[in-house]
């Protein structure tokens, strides 16, 4: 794979060139925070039905190690999607266009979208009612892209094999049926003793969250994190990166909000950060609506508020797995020495953070299975390991809400 940018450069022009038949120079005009290269070039000396200017996006290679999926198969899963929009532009845009790519070095080239904010900057900022409108705007939009790619999985699919892409390992394609066994043995480390039908219910959960003839299985973007949703000048929102992107169950992004977005690859590089209570009904409510337009069965109250806790459990309980296998395992073995290990001692600060949204997840489950009165099972279960990790690390303390939220003067919310 290419490793500078001028040759990188120099490729995007020589394929540019070719795709609109004229020379093409570029001008590198932003380079972009992300561990992959992402650049922002205008067009020098084009032809007039070119675009002014694109992004180039090629995967890097020097993934850290805990990074577990491999560039190459993001990129092709990337194109793949990116290829699936193309088909469906006179329904809805999902994000950007794909002018071109080389699958060789892992570069695609899409249509650049403007320099426009993003929810994590929205949110982070200091103003309410835009951070409020903009996740009422990205209820509606999501909902619309989930009922315009219903009964479309075949044609994805063609697009994966099209690409050479695999499926990723994204929250929606994980199933807790696979690591049951992990699963009671991290429950048995925590002294967390499942009720009876612990086991059923799990099961029943899973088959609901991945059953390929549910009325809620639809593309799903699978990594919601507040970077990939972009505010445009217009009000609309688009969605970015598409790497885990695949087909599952709609309410599996939906809860992205209510569980306070997914974070990066562990360890954690960002603090948590949650959404108001009355924000998360306002999204949730236009998602809804808009939601119902294709599939008439999230008009009735206890179908979709099932499928909301079903989407927040199989959220919870793949977070749990996830803490188990990367430190939580060690820690219960170890006992508090582990937290003293030098080899631990310059992840400390991220695993803490870590384990903070774990509990969070757990948190939100439990809360809201409450309040919709849906598994029981599950729910108790969810309450005692917040007991016992709440126990073992006293100083977790709950998400805060995003700065934005943080003066709710004026913000609609009385």
């Amino acid at each position: 794979m290419l490793q500078n940018h001028e040759a990188t450069v120099q490729l995007a022009e020589s394929m540019l060139s070719g795709a609109l038949g004229s020379p093409v120079h570029l001008s590198v005009d932003e380079k972009f925070d992300s561990r992959h290269l992402v650049l922002r070039c205008r067009l020098v000396g084009a032809s007039n039905h070119a675009p002014t200017s694109i992004v180039l996006k090629q995967m890097a290679v020097d993934a850290g190690p805990e990074q577990q999926l491999h560039p190459l198969d993001c990129f092709l899963n990337e194109l793949a999607n990116l290829r699936f929009f193309s088909d469906l532009r006179d329904r809805i845009h999902f994000g950007p266009r794909l002018h071109c790519c080389h699958g060789g070095v892992g570069l695609l080239i899409v249509e650049d979208l403007g320099d426009h904010q993003t929810l994590q900057g929205i949110l982070r900022g200091d103003d309410a009612r835009l951070a409020t409108d903009t996740l009422i705007k990205f209820g509606r939009f999501l909902g619309k892209v989930h009922v315009a790619t219903l009964g479309r999985e075949s044609e994805f699919g063609a697009h994966q094999v099209g690409a050479g892409a695999l499926p990723l390992p994204s929250i929606a394609s994980q199933d807790i049926r696979n690591a049951m066994g992990d699963l009671h043995t991290c429950l048995g480390a925590l002294g967390v003793k499942p009720p009876t039908g612990f086991s059923n219910a799990v099961d029943t959960l899973e088959a609901a969250i991945h059953d390929e003839c549910s009325p809620f299985r639809t593309w799903t973007h699978c990594d919601i994190k507040t970077q990939n949703v972009l505010r445009l000048e217009s009000t609309q929102v688009q969605l970015l990166d598409f790497e885990m992107a695949s087909f599952g169950h709609a309410l599996l992004d939906a809860v992205s909000v209510r569980m306070a977005f997914p974070p990066p690859p562990a360890p954690v590089i960002n603090a948590g950060q949650k959404v108001p209570p009355w924000v998360i009904r306002a999204f949730e409510e236009n998602y809804r609506d808009e939601l119902t337009e294709g599939i008439p069965e999230a008009a009735y109250d206890a179908c979709f508020q099932k499928a909301l806790v079903q989407a927040c459990a199989h959220w919870a309980l793949i977070k749990l797995l996830s803490m188990w296998k990367i430190h939580l395992k060690e820690r219960l073995a170890d006992g508090e020495s582990y937290d003293s290990r030098d080899d631990i001692a310059p992840h400390k600060a991220a695993y803490a953070r870590f384990r903070q949204q774990g509990v969070a997840y757990l948190q939100t489950l439990v809360v809201t299975a409450e309040e919709f009165e849906q598994l029981p099972t599950i729910r108790t279960v969810a309450r005692m390991v917040v007991a016992a990790l709440s126990a073992m690390w006293p100083e977790i303390e709950p998400l805060p809400p995003f700065p934005a939220f943080t003066n709710r003067a004026g913000d609609g919310s009385e």
